[in-house]
């Protein structure tokens, strides 16, 4: 999961801060998150926000791959058609979210997840797979709509948030801390060509 936010939520950073970290929310409880039920695809009209359409896909594409081209996931091919696919699948699929900050006909800021059944129980989760945000506010907007989304869904009983990209982690930490989220473990990579280094 990548994350770049230029958003002032409570501590967080004021610059480009993807981080690799994990945090959870439980069911509807506490926090400063707004849990109406259901999903208003007007969202928040002071940042521009809007539920995506398919006619948002080719500027997504380019949207996401520019972050990509920096983070530490560069390297790694990425297959067009099937970054699309999940795109319609999440614009689609009623298990499947993804939305935009777009204020003035260019996209600033982006979030899409899905929901998951637990392998060990019925009940499901939320989850994100890529959130990008350059617009102070925008991150903050979106993740609160997709808790709203997400409590929305049957069976989902908590929102699961990450940041793989294992640079400005504290930012990303108080970022979602600052959202109401709680910290509940971590991220451990290791890439095919560390794993043959480490086999030999």
């Amino acid at each position: 999961v990548h994350f770049d936010a230029v958003d002032s939520v409570g501590r967080a950073p004021r610059h480009p801060a993807p981080a690799r970290w994990r945090g959870a929310r439980g069911e509807r409880a506490r926090g400063a998150l707004p849990l109406a039920q259901g999903f208003d695809p007007g969202l928040d009209v002071t940042t521009g926000i809007r539920a995506a359409t398919h006619a948002d896909i080719p500027q997504l594409v380019e949207f996401f791959l520019a972050f990509k081209r920096r983070s530490p996931y560069a390297t790694i091919t990425h297959d067009l058609d099937r970054a699309r696919a999940a795109m319609r699948r999440c614009i689609s699929s009623p298990g499947g979210y993804l939305a935009l900050a777009m204020p003035e006909g260019k996209i600033v800021a982006a979030l899409m997840g899905e929901t998951f059944e637990h392998w060990w129980s019925s009940r499901h989760y939320a989850t994100d797979h890529i959130l990008v945000s350059y617009q102070s506010g925008a991150g903050e907007a979106l993740v609160k709509d997709f808790c709203r989304w997400a409590w929305s869904r049957p069976n989902v009983v908590e929102v699961l948030l990450g940041q793989s990209s294992g640079r400005h982690v504290d930012g990303a930490q108080m970022f979602y801390e600052g959202l109401g989220f709680e910290r509940c473990g971590g991220l451990y990579r290791l890439s095919r060509y560390e794993a043959m280094e480490v086999a030999i």
